[in-house]
C-alpha cells in the first residue's frame, strides 16, 4: 500500500486517463514524463474523505488500489449515491483544468492508494509546453468552460459557468435594412454608370461619386456600430449570480446583477419559426422585485442555458446545506468532547493601523469640502461608506445661473459707479442670484447614499433641513443591483446611476450622478454577500444551540428518571 511508483509507472497510469489518451506516441510520452514529476501519491484509510462536497476542486485523482464511494447531498439534505471508484478509475478533470467546487463527497471504503495532480503546477506546465496544451483530450463541457473569459468584477470565490452574447441573428436583423439600402444604392450607381454617365458632365459625375461614397461610409459605420453594440452586450452566469453587461456605443453603459438565491422563476420564450430553426430565444429570470428583471433576450440554446442556471441554483442551495451540517458537526463535537476540539486562536492585527481622521479641520479644508465634497468617503474604521453626487455635475447644471451672475457683475462694474440707483438695484439682483445659487448648491450636495455592514441608507433633504426623506433597508432585502452610465459625457467624467430594488415595501432605491457607479455596485454586492453569509451563520448557530439544548434536556430527563428508580431496579 505504501509502495512509491517511479515516473515510468506514473506515465502508464496517466495514459489510461482520457485527458492524456492522445499522448501515447514518443513525443507525447516525453510530455507525460514532465507531468509525472508533478504527480504525488496519497493513502486513505476506510471512512476518510478524499474530498468533500462543496470544497474547492483543484486536483485530478487516479485510483491505484482500493474502493472509493461517491455520493452527494441535494438541497433538501437527501443523500444520493452516485458510483464507486476502483483501481484505474479517475475523477477531477474539471477541477484540474477549470477549478470549481466538488459536487460530491469521495469516501474511502477500503484502504485506498491514489495519485493526484494539482491544478496550479499543471497550468504552469501547460503555459510552457504548447505540445502538451494542444493535445489534451478534454471533455466538451470542460473545454467550453476553459475558454470562458475572466472578468475584473468577479469575487475571489466566484467562478464563471457561462458567458454568452445574443444570437448573431440579433445583429443581422438590425443590420439587414442597411445592407438592403447599400445593395439598392449600388444597383442604382452601376445603372447610372453604364447608362447615364456618358451623357453627364464631369462635375455632376463627381457629385454622384461623392454622394455614393458618403452613403457607403455611413452605411459601413452603422453596420460597425450595430456590431459593436452586439459584441458588448453579454450575459454571464457565475456560481453566485447572473450578470447582464451592456454598452451602447458610445453613449451608454449598464451593469445589472441578481443573486442566484433570489431567482424564483425562469420562463423560456421562442417566437417565430426562425427562433426554432436557429435555436435561439428569450429567458426571463424573475426575482421577488417588481421593477428590474434580468432578461436573457435572443440568446442561443436557451434550453441548455436554462438547465445550467437551474443546476447552479441547486448547487448553491446544496452548498448552504453542507455549511449548515458542518457547523452542526463542529458544535456537537465541542459540546460532547470539549477538550478534544481546539478553540481557534484570536487573530492578531499585524497590518498597519488605519490613520484616524482629525477631529478639527482648518477653514480652508471646511470651505473646500463644502464646495468640492468628496464623492466617496470612508469612515475612519472602514465600516461605513458615503457616496455623494459629483460636484462637477452640479456646477455644470447651474452654469447658466453663474454666467448670468458674471454678466450682471460686469454690467455693474461698467455702469454702476455713475448711476447709484442702478448700482443698488444690480447689487440686490446679484445678491438674490448668489443666494439662489447657494440654495441650489446646498440642495445638490445634501443628498447621499450610505452603506454600513448591515444597512443601505438613502438620504434626500432640502437646504436648512426644511424637508428630509430618509429611506433604509437591510442588505439582505436587496434583490437586484443595476449601475448605468447614461451617455458619452457621463462616461468621460465616470458618472452614472445606481439603482437597487428591494423585496419589501421600500421599492426602488436610486441615486444619480455618482462617480464610478460600477465600483459602487461591486461594493454593495460584496457587502450584501458578506451580510447574508453572517445571517446564515447566525441562523445556523441559533438552530444548533436549540438542538444542543434539546440534547441537554434529554440527558437531564434521562438521568432524572434513572435516579428516581428503586435501588433494586438500578442494580438490575
Amino acid at each position: 500500500m505504501n509502495e512509491i511508483l517511479d515516473d515510468h509507472a506514473i506515465v502508464e497510469q496517466l495514459q489510461r486517463v482520457t485527458l492524456f489518451s492522445d499522448l501515447s506516441d514518443e513525443e507525447g510520452t516525453l510530455e507525460l514524463y514532465r507531468v509525472a514529476r508533478l504527480v504525488q501519491q496519497a493513502v486513505y484509510q476506510p471512512g476518510e474523505w478524499v474530498f468533500k462536497q462543496g470544497d474547492p476542486a483543484n486536483r485530478l485523482y487516479i485510483i491505484l488500489e482500493g474502493r472509493v464511494r461517491l455520493y452527494r447531498l441535494d438541497h433538501e439534505g437527501n443523500t444520493i449515491e452516485l458510483r464507486t471508484l476502483g483501481p484505474g478509475d479517475w475523477v477531477g478533470e474539471t477541477g484540474l483544468l477549470v477549478g470549481d467546487f466538488h459536487d460530491a463527497t469521495a469516501e474511502a471504503l477500503t484502504p485506498v492508494r491514489l495519485l493526484y495532480l494539482e491544478r496550479e503546477p499543471f497550468l504552469e506546465l501547460l503555459q510552457k509546453r504548447r505540445t502538451l496544451r494542444t493535445r489534451l483530450k478534454m471533455a466538451r463541457e470542460v473545454e467550453r468552460r476553459r475558454d470562458l473569459p475572466h472578468y475584473d468584477w468577479l469575487r475571489d470565490d466566484e467562478l464563471v459557468i457561462f458567458s454568452v452574447h445574443r444570437h448573431p441573428f440579433f445583429w443581422i436583423r438590425h443590420a439587414a435594412p442597411f445592407l438592403i439600402i447599400f445593395l439598392a444604392l449600388s444597383a442604382a450607381y452601376l445603372t447610372a454608370f453604364f447608362r447615364l454617365f456618358p451623357r453627364l458632365t464631369s462635375p455632376i459625375i463627381h457629385i454622384l461619386d461623392f454622394l455614393f461614397g458618403a452613403a457607403t461610409l455611413f452605411i459601413a459605420g452603422m453596420l460597425l456600430w450595430h456590431y459593436f453594440n452586439w459584441r458588448d452586450d453579454y450575459f454571464v452566469l457565475t456560481t453566485q449570480r447572473i450578470v447582464h453587461s451592456e454598452r451602447v456605443w458610445p453613449r451608454k453603459w449598464s451593469f445589472q446583477e441578481g443573486a442566484l438565491r433570489n431567482i424564483q422563476d425562469i420562463h423560456e420564450v421562442r417566437l417565430g419559426i426562425l427562433s426554432k430553426l436557429f435555436d435561439f430565444g428569450d429567458l426571463v429570470l424573475q426575482t421577488a422585485g417588481e421593477t428590474i428583471h434580468i432578461d436573457l433576450l435572443q440568446v442561443p440554446h436557451p434550453a441548455e442555458l436554462r438547465e445550467l442556471i437551474f443546476r447552479e441554483i441547486e448547487r448553491e442551495k446544496a452548498r448552504e446545506m453542507l455549511r449548515l451540517r458542518e457547523q452542526i458537526h463542529t458544535k456537537l463535537k465541542q459540546r460532547l468532547a470539549p477538550r478534544q476540539v481546539e478553540q481557534p486562536a484570536t487573530a492578531s492585527h499585524t497590518g498597519k493601523p488605519r490613520p484616524q481622521r482629525r477631529l478639527g479641520k482648518g477653514l480652508i479644508a471646511v470651505i473646500r469640502d463644502y464646495f468640492i465634497p468628496p464623492s466617496w468617503e470612508v469612515s475612519p474604521d472602514g465600516t461605513t461608506i458615503t457616496w455623494r453626487r459629483y460636484w462637477l455635475v452640479g456646477l455644470a447644471k447651474e452654469s447658466v445661473l453663474f454666467a448670468t451672475m458674471l454678466v450682471l457683475f460686469l454690467i455693474w462694474v461698467h455702469w454702476g459707479q455713475t448711476q447709484p440707483l442702478f448700482s443698488i438695484l444690480m447689487l440686490f439682483i446679484e445678491g438674490g442670484c448668489f443666494f439662489y445659487a447657494l440654495w441650489m448648491w446646498e440642495d445638490w450636495h445634501n443628498d447621499y447614499i450610505q452603506i454600513t455592514p448591515k444597512r443601505l441608507i438613502v438620504v434626500k433633504r432640502t437646504p436648512l433641513y426644511l424637508k428630509e426623506v430618509r429611506r433604509e433597508t437591510t442588505l439582505d432585502r436587496i434583490q437586484d443591483i443595476n449601475s448605468n452610465i447614461p451617455g458619452l459625457l457621463a462616461k468621460l467624467i465616470k458618472c452614472g446611476t445606481v439603482s437597487l430594488e428591494t423585496a419589501g415595501t421600500e421599492g426602488r432605491f436610486q441615486m444619480e450622478w455618482l462617480r464610478h457607479p460600477e465600483k459602487i455596485q461591486a461594493e454593495i454586492s460584496k457587502r450584501q454577500e458578506a451580510f447574508i453569509r453572517q445571517q446564515q451563520e447566525a441562523e445556523a448557530n441559533r438552530r444548533q444551540e436549540e438542538m444542543l439544548n434539546w440534547f441537554a434536556t434529554y440527558e437531564a430527563i434521562k438521568q432524572g428518571l434513572h435516579g428516581d428508580q428503586p435501588p433494586a431496579q438500578q442494580g438490575a
